[in-house]
């Protein structure tokens, strides 16, 4: 037995589970909408409610080490291409991040991810927090995001034992949000 389980839960394995359960979300999301879309064609009386939007939003959390945020916003873009919904790239820039404390490398190389955002179709937004969950739940709940989607951290086990992890705290947010956490390394393995 450990050893049927040992070859089912391979990488390949998993990333397909993954793939499909993207696509039934899809699927389901496209139901939702014809459901909608044929009661709101029943009632006429409820066409007033018809102009708000009804499919999911999706945030990507852009961090401030690009290469990371390459990988997101693709994985991002593939998200939104097949659920067809706004999209917006957010990045959190911290104190310790501020225009005067910044390398100038590392803040071309963010411009560059914001330009790729938008080219990709993102809404992009820049905020300012000392706390980097709290101002993505934020804005979150009040664009009506449903999905955010998240690089792994790279913090080690000890750290994050000590010090919950941006992403730690975004998976066990009160709002109830969807957290889709990327692994990073598997997306250096697509871009090679």
């Amino acid at each position: 037995m450990p050893t049927a389980l040992k070859s089912f839960f391979t990488e390949e394995n998993l990333t397909t589970l993954r793939e499909l359960a993207l696509r039934e979300v899809a699927s389901s999301v496209d139901r939702t909408r014809e459901h909608i879309a044929a009661r709101v064609e029943a009632h006429p009386a409820g066409r007033r409610g018809a102009d708000r939007r009804t499919v999911d939003r999706v945030l990507v959390a852009m961090s401030s080490h690009p290469e990371y945020t390459a990988v997101l916003l693709r994985k991002a873009s593939r998200i939104a291409g097949r659920l067809n919904p706004d999209w917006y790239g957010v990045y959190v820039q911290t104190p310790a991040e501020s225009a005067s404390r910044i390398d100038a490398t590392l803040q071309r190389k963010l411009v560059e991810n914001i330009q790729r955002a938008q080219a990709m179709g993102a809404e992009v937004v820049k905020l300012e927090s000392d706390d980097v969950p709290a101002a993505l739940c934020r804005f979150a709940r009040e664009k009506g995001v449903t999905l955010i989607i998240v690089g792994q951290s790279k913090r080690s086990r000890w750290q994050r034992l000590f010090r919950a992890s941006v992403v730690d705290r975004l998976i066990h947010n009160p709002l109830g949000i969807d957290v889709l956490v990327v692994s990073l390394d598997q997306g250096k393995e697509e871009e090679a």
